[in-house]
């Protein structure tokens, strides 16, 4: 499943206290897959150090009146929480992923679902 982008990836490494593995990519960006103790999960894609350049699907919190609660998305340089694509398995969710990376769409500021 990884290898998709394994020529795009530099290093990685598990960080046991936040349960996340962290993912540097070449183009100076980076990959964080977070599962917690209650299911929840976080995809989240920065662009640069800037804290909104960033994409992100989760389920961690329950404010965003989303029609897929409690999964939303969070569309680069964006607070709010939208429609998500995502459900919270990795074997639905990831491939998902890879390809919106790959495709660049999520470079999308507009990006909605």
């Amino acid at each position: 499943m990884y290898s998709n982008l394994s020529e795009s990836i530099l290093s990685f490494s598990y960080i046991p206290e936040q349960n996340q593995l962290r993912f540097d990519l070449r183009n100076g960006s980076r990959l964080y897959i977070v599962y917690n103790d209650f299911e929840e999960y976080a995809y989240q894609y920065n662009f640069s150090d800037d804290p909104l350049d960033r994409v992100r699907f989760d389920a961690m919190d329950k404010k965003w009146v989303v029609p897929t609660p409690p999964h939303h998305f969070h569309p680069r340089f964006n607070k709010n929480g939208f429609l998500s694509p995502m459900n919270g398995n990795p074997s639905h969710d990831i491939p998902i992923l890879i390809k919106m990376l790959k495709s660049h769409e999520l470079e999308d500021k507009n990006l909605q679902f």
